[in-house]
């Protein structure tokens, strides 16, 4: 269901599916599947790619987006104080702002037709402290004047 790792969704699904079942796959992201559904939903979802570039005559950069969520949510947890409530096995940052990235970029090496491209988080919450950016407002801002 979600198929970048981090401890505030699938950290959620592997303990429910752990006490079910005892077993949880956890690195569904990289999946050659995965690519080639978002590909193809880039190719030819809402009109397509080849339809959008017909119409504005001429190549169309695109902006990759993935769900935010709070910094310190995907931080590393303090060693002592989340030791016995630790929901992502091993240790360090937790590994979801950098599998969205890089799903990003494996889609777009895969779409030869994107003329360029960028990444950003979106649905940033109201809650206090930082959250994963740049956002999609941020991003807009800076290439407008580009693309």
């Amino acid at each position: 269901m979600a198929p970048q790792n981090s401890r505030t969704s699938v950290g959620l699904y592997r303990r429910a599916v752990e006490a079910e079942a005892g077993d949880f796959a956890d690195r569904l992201y990289a999946g050659m599947a995965q690519h080639h559904c978002l590909r193809t939903r880039l190719l030819n979802g809402y009109g397509g790619l080849a339809k959008l570039t017909k119409e504005v005559g001429g190549p169309v950069p695109v902006l990759f987006t993935a769900h935010s969520v709070p910094t310190r949510t995907v931080e590393a947890p303090a060693a002592d104080a989340d030791a016995g409530k630790r929901m992502w096995p091993g240790q360090g940052v937790d590994p979801y702002a950098e599998e969205a990235r890089h799903t990003a970029e494996l889609v777009a090496a895969r779409v030869p037709e994107i003329p360029r491209w960028w990444f950003a988080f979106q649905s940033q919450g109201a809650s206090g402290g930082p959250w994963l950016g740049p956002s999609v407002e941020e991003t807009l801002d800076r290439i407008a004047p580009r693309a």
